[in-house]
């Protein structure tokens, strides 16, 4: 199954350093993080965290780089497979600051991930609370509204709209047009589907995007001429794991 398509990747995005404690490890949790060695990061950082010798700013930018490293280390596991476990990851991340969207983004896609929906959902509709014009949100919600395997959770018409905002919000690009055929298709407005998909196509080849993803464009873009919608047995996202937006 291919995977779902969503945001792509982005690269830690950390703030700026803060004074640590000198430590008996010859690594600072700065470069454990450079060569993505998260777990290791967060174990150094909580370290100085609990030291009791940060305060002021420095504590501040430590607890803003714990949160961005326990969800990178989230977007590790997920990437793994390892749904549960990326949970807990962004979860942590949450609660350390509760207004980090791209967790609560992450979040909904491993709940996704492992059939929790609802939660989903609600990880989805959070983000939009916090940050109204979070586009992946919309997009990510939208296409879970489109294809989800358990039709209790589908919804065509509120999935168009949806993706026509994350578009409002974005612009046109490939991921964000594709999910717009989706919602289209769910709906059973089969030619304008075809029409996105085409437009997703067209925008794809002039980027020089990956050829694997045309491929699934295609194979999309094929269901809809022969009218039948999208469907997913396994929901794979791309996740963002960088910092607030």
């Amino acid at each position: 199954m291919a995977a779902l398509a969503a945001p792509a990747y982005c690269l830690i995005s950390l703030a700026a350093p803060p004074t640590i404690p000198p430590s008996t490890d010859t690594e600072t949790y700065w470069q454990a993080a450079e060569r993505g060695d998260y777990e290791k990061a967060i174990r150094l950082l909580t370290r100085a965290v609990k030291s009791g010798k940060l305060s002021g700013d420095d504590l501040d930018y430590a607890y803003m780089d714990l949160a961005s490293l326990y969800n990178n280390c989230g977007v590790v596991q997920t990437k793994r497979g390892n749904h549960s476990m990326a949970i807990s990851n962004y979860t942590r991340a949450i609660e350390i600051e509760p207004r980090y969207t791209n967790a609560y983004n992450n979040r909904g896609v491993a709940w996704m991930c492992k059939g929790g929906y609802i939660r989903a959902m609600i990880d989805f509709a959070n983000v939009i609370a916090i940050n109204p014009r979070y586009a992946n949100a919309y997009n990510n919600l939208s296409m879970l509204l489109s294809i989800c395997p358990d039709s209790t959770y589908r919804d065509g018409k509120f999935a168009i709209t949806l993706a026509n905002m994350a578009l409002k919000l974005e612009g046109e690009t490939p991921v964000f047009l594709s999910t717009l055929a989706a919602a289209y298709a769910e709906a059973g407005m089969f030619q304008k589907a075809i029409e996105a998909q085409e437009r997703a196509m067209e925008l794809l080849k002039e980027q020089g995007g990956d050829d694997s993803i045309l491929a699934d464009f295609e194979r999309y873009l094929l269901s809809y001429k022969a009218g039948n919608p999208r469907r997913a047995e396994q929901m794979n996202f791309d996740i963002d794991n960088n910092k607030n937006k």
